[in-house]
């Protein structure tokens, strides 16, 4: 017949839940000072910690539109686009120069770049808004809102190709309409005082009727010609306030230095530090008890 040996217990293993907390209490001393060790080390590292500054500008990416006013799909109606565009090398490299000597480095700023698309949401479905915020992190308050401010004018300036041709052409429109008002109204004013000349002057009323006939007949098509410019003036003027307002894009929140340096509560590290404290001083004495069955 064959013996087997029994399996090995695996008491070593065991943790009396009881004793444990019997322990935990006659041993209160080790977990409170455990505890206030972990609260001035999280206080101390909160106040180790290097002081970095946060500034945000928010740029409005404008909506383009077409000739009859419907939105149309392009850069600036794609945060996404335009967050990649802020954070390409050759944009960071001229942010940096545009601040050089009282600014940051193109590294620093890199390193301390977020872009931000915030969201809007309808029936359930989020979607991106013509929206960013460019934050910029760094040991200086004054350097990073120069940084930010850098990056936000140079977003603005290539994402603005099409709305400023849309609006130096409405200007020039304007600028034609303008003068051509001003030529038939001048028309308008010569036709004007010859029929005043003509019924001031001598004949009968029929020799006076047949010689104003052509000058009536100028006047009126002036007076139609003069309100269909004076209508599509009014809707280039329009078009001209949508672009500038709608579709432009602009820094619409410039960055401002800090006030105070931007980093989590002290009481966070504080409580972290406690926390810490206290699972150290549980886990010391957990060792304690299983060490005192092998001393004995």
């Amino acid at each position: 017949m064959v013996m087997t040996e029994p399996a090995p217990s695996n008491d070593r293993f065991d943790l009396d839940v009881g004793a444990y907390a019997h322990a935990v209490l006659r041993r209160w001393w080790l977990v409170l000072l455990l505890a206030l060790v972990g609260a001035v080390t999280g206080a101390v590292w909160w106040y180790a910690q290097p002081k970095t500054y946060e500034a945000t500008a928010a740029v409005y990416l404008g909506q383009p539109t077409d000739a009859n006013g419907n939105a149309i799909v392009g850069v600036n109606s794609n945060p996404r686009a335009a967050g990649q565009i802020v954070q390409s090398n050759d944009v960071v490299q001229e942010a940096a120069k545009s601040v050089a000597g009282d600014g940051m480095t193109a590294k620093q700023i890199r390193h301390g770049l977020t872009i931000e698309t915030p969201t809007i949401t309808v029936k359930s479905t989020s979607a991106p808004t013509n929206y960013v915020a460019i934050t910029v992190r760094g040991r200086s308050a004054d350097k990073t809102a120069a940084a930010a401010n850098a990056l936000a004018a140079i977003l603005v300036k290539r994402l603005s190709g099409y709305s400023e041709q849309k609006k130096a052409l409405l200007e020039a429109q304007l600028t034609a309409d303008s003068a051509q008002l001003k030529a038939v109204s001048a028309q308008t004013k010569h036709a004007g005082k010859a029929l005043e000349r003509i019924a001031s002057g001598g004949g009968s009323a029929a020799e006076k009727a047949a010689a104003q006939a052509p000058y009536a007949t100028i006047v009126q098509a002036a007076l139609q010609q003069i309100s269909d410019l004076e209508q599509k003036m009014a809707q280039d003027k329009l078009a001209l306030v949508i672009v500038e307002d709608v579709e432009s894009p602009t820094v619409i929140s410039a960055a401002t230095p800090a006030d105070e340096p931007a980093r989590q509560n002290i009481w966070l590290a504080v409580g972290a530090g406690i926390v810490v404290g206290i699972v150290v001083s549980l886990v010391a004495v957990a060792f304690l008890i299983r060490r005192r069955p092998a001393a004995a």
